[in-house]
């Protein structure tokens, strides 16, 4: 009976994770990238994971029998709905918002079968509870099942399904593991409405954990308080710790993998009856790493990944472990094990909602990750039984660590000169000694108002001054920073334009990746010599430096899709490319494939793409099928220039499997060697890819020897299936050296 409901409980949490990047994937050919969309797929899977929890609540209240009809009509209701396919049954709509469109889209394609996987868990356990088996009065842990099926979940969509299956073959996959997992449930039903005679040969077992006190007697109000806030902390800062990281400190491909799979290893261990740390040994040991964080938040530090992941992560991980571990020490009786996970449920949305769509909204950068942190110090258990000398050796000890950490980051964050962290230990040091010694002896209460103050306002104190302008939306923070005579545009670590504001002359000088010596300006040159580039389009816009390639009659598009990103080029005392350029500048919002779609007429001379240069890679404007809408608005001998310098991906493999596939040439530029001269006017290095339907549209570009064709260049490392809408792994392109 056990091996039965471990194994539903595992293969439906591992179904969970699959099937929402498996649906995201199927709607982004079809509505792009746009927060939107993602805002709306996120709400929907919540929505349903909470109608799912509490509808597996109100079946518990039916007698058992029912319980079990109910749930397999349930079962096979989601049968009806697999495969996995994009239905057909509507066009998305063109003149209005696609919200209700994608609702019902999801709702058709993954709905049914979603709600009856979120519903396992909690049923299954509610079952395991009234057995009779020998472990059934403390059923939690088979919650360890549901997040080792979680895990496994979360690892094999991005490691083995997207890189090795079609979107077509991939729902058909899940449609087989659904079909055994329907089956297993089903069997796990049987089995534990026959626990009398089964509980009675497996009686012999060792009963492993104790039941805690607070699950003799029936829950309060006051304990449904505590485990929606319990619930929400862990939730929020995996969020703010993940968007911290690749904000402020380096934008990694599948970062959030790492922050997602030990949130679900601290459940497993909050719950797991064989690992006993208590919340208070955690509590000691987040007060540590709080304040080291504190520490390093004030400077605004940019240290490297080594020194500054492990930190945050491990803090993070410490606050998600104890808020379980206490979570776990509160929990229920089993009667009321399917109202102890619906409230949990709420918390963990709550905390998603927060970070997800109203801290962009409210902050201007990412401060619910110190809040949230802040409040997890305040939830820490006090020991107020530890005697005083005990008390100030932890204290001690915690200050030291803290100051020593302090001093080993101080040299590796940014921090240079020795009086600049004389000053910072001086301001953050201190107080820190003193909110160790304390947090350690009495009023562990107070003292952790005071860290949690502390940690909220951390990213507020000594703030850069070169920083003139600063926007936080859905995709991230963007500032612009004043560094000498010139502006440049960061979102996150990534620098997206760079303008020379010395004098009229300068302000027209693209720089950059863009600059006139580089790969760009080769094809701007050869466009211009040609005499037909009367009409540009761009994807992708930055600070609109390719506006000063811009000359009288010619029409240049920017399609962005964020529309902060479009307001700052705009704003000439922040950039003045768009204002300054001769040509006929007009800027569209959206995502780019599909705003291209509607908005771009036959006879574009020049497509830029230029959104590949973060950690996440928008992989439908690379597609076959992207390429094909690329072409059927592209002239004759129209000419299209992939910008696609990055630190994680070698894109250019991919390109010449596309342009294999639908008949064009393909060349590269790396341009790695930059003078000190061209640096001072703002060049960077980069890497830029042109594709044209014959060389000769090419023109010198074809003969000069600092550009590779790109099929010989790579030889068999470019891939024999290209990137299309139904397949598209990034992680190909990741791993390639």
């Amino acid at each position: 009976m056990l091996v039965v409901c471990m194994f539903a409980i595992m293969i439906a949490a591992a179904l969970l994770f699959c099937v929402q990047p498996l649906a995201a994937r199927l709607v982004l050919p079809e509505l792009g990238g746009a927060p939107a969309v993602w805002a709306t797929s996120m709400v929907f899977f919540q929505a349903l994971l909470l109608a799912a929890y509490g509808y597996a609540h109100w079946l518990g209240g039916l007698r058992r029998g029912a319980q079990w009809v109910v749930h397999a009509c349930v079962l096979l209701a989601g049968l009806t709905v697999l495969p996995v396919v994009l239905p057909k049954v509507w066009a998305v709509p063109t003149s209005s918002t696609p919200v209700w469109w994608l609702l019902g889209t999801l709702a058709m394609c993954v709905g049914p079968s979603f709600f009856a996987m979120a519903a396992t868990s909690p049923l299954v356990q509610r079952w395991f509870a009234e057995s009779g088996h020998a472990r059934a009065r403390d059923p939690y842990f088979l919650s360890v099942a549901s997040n080792f099926g979680s895990c496994v979940g979360l690892l094999a969509y991005p490691l083995v399904m997207e890189p090795m299956l079609g979107l077509r073959e991939q729902g058909r996959v899940w449609a087989v593991g659904y079909c055994v997992a329907t089956v297993v449930i089903v069997v796990s039903g049987v089995v534990t409405m026959r626990g009398g005679r089964l509980a009675r040969e497996e009686a012999r077992e060792e009963v492993r954990g104790e039941v805690p006190a607070a699950a003799q007697g029936k829950s309060s109000w006051r304990d449904v308080a505590w485990w929606l806030v319990l619930a929400f902390v862990p939730s929020s800062l995996l969020i703010g710790v993940t968007t911290h990281i690749s904000t402020d400190i380096a934008a990694v491909p599948l970062l959030w993998v790492l922050p997602l799979l030990l949130y679900l290893v601290t459940f497993m261990l909050a719950f797991s009856p064989r690992v006993r740390v208590s919340s208070g040994v955690l509590g000691r040991v987040l007060v540590v790493l709080a304040l080291v964080v504190m520490f390093v938040l004030v400077p605004k530090a940019e240290g490297s990944l080594a020194l500054m992941l492990p930190l945050h992560v491990g803090a993070f991980f410490v606050a998600a472990w104890m808020c379980h571990a206490i979570l776990a020490a509160r929990r229920p009786a089993a009667s009321e094990l399917t109202k102890f996970y619906l409230v949990m449920s709420v918390g963990g949305v709550l905390g998603g909602v927060f970070n997800a769509l109203l801290a962009p909204a409210i902050f201007s950068q990412v401060v619910e990750y110190p809040l949230v942190l802040g409040l997890a110090v305040l939830l820490r258990p006090v020991d107020v039984t530890m005697d005083a000398k005990r008390r100030w050796v932890l204290g001690c000890g915690a200050a030291m660590v803290v100051v020593a950490a302090a001093f080993v980051l101080g040299k590796n964050v940014g921090v240079i000169d020795v009086p600049a962290r004389v000053m910072i230990a001086l301001m953050g040091g201190v107080p820190v000694i003193l909110c160790a010694g304390v947090l350690v002896y009495r009023r562990g209460e107070i003292a952790g108002l005071a860290l949690a103050a502390g940690l909220a306002v951390s990213p507020f104190v000594l703030r850069g001054s070169n920083s003139v302008y600063r926007e936080r939306t859905f995709f991230g923070v963007h500032e612009v920073l004043a560094i000498g005579n010139a502006h440049t545009l960061f979102h996150g670590t990534t620098a997206h334009g760079k303008q020379v504001r010395e004098s009229d002359v300068t302000r027209r000088v693209a720089t950059t990746y863009y600059h006139a010596s580089g790969p760009a300006g080769d094809v701007f040159a050869m466009m211009r010599q040609r005499g037909d580039d009367d009409d540009v389009a761009m994807i992708g816009m930055g600070a609109g430096t390719l506006a000063a390639y811009g000359r009288s009659g010619q029409r240049m598009t920017f399609y962005e899709i964020d529309p902060a990103v479009a307001r700052i080029a705009s704003d000439e005392r922040l950039f003045s490319f768009l204002k300054d350029s001769a040509a006929d500048v007009r800027v569209v919002l959206g995502d780019g494939r599909v705003a291209f779609a509607r908005e771009a007429r036959a006879g574009v001379d020049l497509l830029v793409l230029d959104a590949f240069s973060s950690d996440a890679i928008p992989v439908h404007l690379l597609t076959r099928e992207a390429f094909d809408l690329y072409l059927s608005r592209l002239a004759d001998d129209g000419v299209i220039l992939v910008h696609i310098s990055n630190r994680y991906f070698d894109l250019a493999p991919e390109l010449a499997a596309v342009a294999r596939d639908v008949g064009l040439v393909c060349y590269m530029r790396m341009d790695p060697l930059v003078s000190d001269q061209q640096r001072s006017e703002g060049k960077q290095e980069s890497t830029w890819v042109v594709l044209a339907r014959k060389r000769e549209q090419l023109g010198m570009l074809g003969r000069f020897s600092m550009w590779d064709e790109v099929g010989a260049k790579y030889g068999g490392r470019v891939p024999k299936r290209a990137w299309t809408d139904d397949y598209a792994s990034v992680l190909r392109a990741l791993v390639r050296e």
